[in-house]
Protein backbone atom coordinates (compact mmCIF):
# COMPACT_ATOMS: atom_id res chain seq x y z
CA UNK A 1 0.00 0.00 0.00
CA UNK A 2 1.69 3.61 -1.07
CA UNK A 3 0.31 6.96 -0.06
CA UNK A 4 -0.09 9.70 -2.05
CA UNK A 5 1.54 12.82 -0.22
CA UNK A 6 1.46 16.07 -0.97
CA UNK A 7 4.91 16.68 -1.39
CA UNK A 8 6.84 20.09 -0.84
CA UNK A 9 5.26 23.14 -2.54
CA UNK A 10 7.14 26.13 -4.34
CA UNK A 11 9.05 28.65 -1.86
CA UNK A 12 7.24 29.90 1.12
CA UNK A 13 3.72 28.24 -0.10
CA UNK A 14 2.18 25.54 2.32
CA UNK A 15 -0.50 24.72 0.63
CA UNK A 16 -2.24 23.60 -2.48
CA UNK A 17 -6.22 23.50 -3.98
CA UNK A 18 -7.17 20.38 -5.82
CA UNK A 19 -7.58 20.69 -8.99
CA UNK A 20 -7.98 17.72 -10.87
CA UNK A 21 -8.20 13.94 -9.02
CA UNK A 22 -8.75 10.08 -10.51
CA UNK A 23 -11.61 8.45 -9.28
CA UNK A 24 -10.93 4.98 -6.95
CA UNK A 25 -10.92 1.56 -7.96
CA UNK A 26 -8.63 3.27 -11.30
CA UNK A 27 -6.05 1.10 -12.45
CA UNK A 28 -2.54 3.23 -12.61
CA UNK A 29 0.92 2.98 -13.89
CA UNK A 30 4.18 4.04 -11.92
CA UNK A 31 4.68 7.64 -13.25
CA UNK A 32 0.82 8.44 -14.09
CA UNK A 33 -1.06 11.71 -13.15
CA UNK A 34 -3.69 10.68 -10.24
CA UNK A 35 -3.93 14.40 -8.81
CA UNK A 36 -3.05 17.82 -9.69
CA UNK A 37 -2.75 21.13 -7.50
CA UNK A 38 -2.78 24.42 -8.01
CA UNK A 39 -1.42 27.26 -5.86
CA UNK A 40 -1.02 31.11 -5.97
CA UNK A 41 2.27 30.30 -8.13
CA UNK A 42 2.27 26.91 -9.88
CA UNK A 43 0.42 23.90 -10.91
CA UNK A 44 1.44 20.62 -9.65
CA UNK A 45 1.23 16.69 -11.09
CA UNK A 46 1.31 14.41 -8.54
CA UNK A 47 2.23 11.07 -10.12
CA UNK A 48 1.66 7.31 -8.92
CA UNK A 49 4.77 5.90 -7.10
CA UNK A 50 3.64 2.10 -8.51
CA UNK A 51 1.64 0.61 -10.69
CA UNK A 52 -1.75 -0.60 -8.79
CA UNK A 53 -5.16 0.37 -8.18
CA UNK A 54 -6.48 3.67 -6.64
CA UNK A 55 -7.68 2.13 -3.51
CA UNK A 56 -8.58 5.28 -1.57
CA UNK A 57 -9.20 9.28 -2.57
CA UNK A 58 -9.47 11.55 0.79
CA UNK A 59 -9.97 14.95 -1.10
CA UNK A 60 -12.44 16.09 -4.14
CA UNK A 61 -11.71 19.07 -6.22
CA UNK A 62 -11.74 22.15 -4.45
CA UNK A 63 -10.50 21.05 -1.10
CA UNK A 64 -7.32 23.21 0.35
CA UNK A 65 -4.76 20.57 1.42
CA UNK A 66 -1.35 21.21 2.98
CA UNK A 67 2.11 19.71 3.10
CA UNK A 68 2.13 16.39 4.05
CA UNK A 69 -1.27 15.97 3.83
CA UNK A 70 -2.25 12.30 2.71
CA UNK A 71 -4.37 12.60 -0.30
CA UNK A 72 -5.04 8.94 -0.82
CA UNK A 73 -3.60 5.48 -1.15
CA UNK A 74 -2.62 2.97 -4.15
CA UNK A 75 -3.02 -0.60 -3.47
CA UNK A 76 -0.20 -2.80 -5.70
Amino acid sequence: LHEIIVPELAESTVEATVACVKKRWIIVSKGDVIIELDTDKVSLEIVSPSNGTIKEVKKSVGDVVKVGEILGTIDD
